[in-house]
């Protein structure tokens, strides 16, 4: 049987970036940061290849059922739309959360400011989510309402 990851890692020298994210976004959970780097590293389709994991950001022992639901459909959607081991769901997350951070870090000295111009990317990316998911919908007969 497969050992699980005890832990999620980040590159040690975004240290300094994630704990200006934290505050500057007004995030007090390590977990709720780390999941929106993963999240938003998704979202833009920006998986970091090559890291150096030496920063624990958190305990997998601390992921909710909600938390682990969200890694492997992020994991599921990433690959082969099987549901994946949560290894693989654990490794695709710090991939992915260190690609979100690697995008965090163009932002932070943004003229507009790291908050607002994190919102506008967001934003951005969304609207062409929801584009593309309408028309993909639309196209084999689904209607979905996307929230706005």
């Amino acid at each position: 049987m497969e050992k699980e990851q005890a832990t999620l890692q980040m590159d040690d020298g975004y240290r300094p970036a994630f704990e200006r994210m934290m505050s500057e976004l007004g995030i007090e959970d390590n977990k709720q940061a780390y999941l929106m780097l993963a999240s938003y590293g998704f979202l833009m389709n920006t998986p970091a290849t090559d890291f150096n994991k030496k920063y624990t950001v958190i305990r997998v022992s601390y992921l909710g059922v909600e938390d682990r639901a969200l890694l492997a459909a992020l994991a599921m959607e990433h690959g082969s739309h099987e549901p994946p081991s949560m290894a693989v769901a654990y490794q695709l997350a710090e991939r992915y959360a260190n690609g979100g951070m690697q995008l965090i870090m163009e932002l932070m000295d943004s003229p507009k400011g790291f908050a607002r111009a994190f919102r506008e990317a967001v934003d951005q990316e969304r609207g062409a989510w929801q584009a593309s998911t309408a028309a993909a919908a639309e196209a084999v007969g689904i209607g979905v309402e996307l929230p706005e």
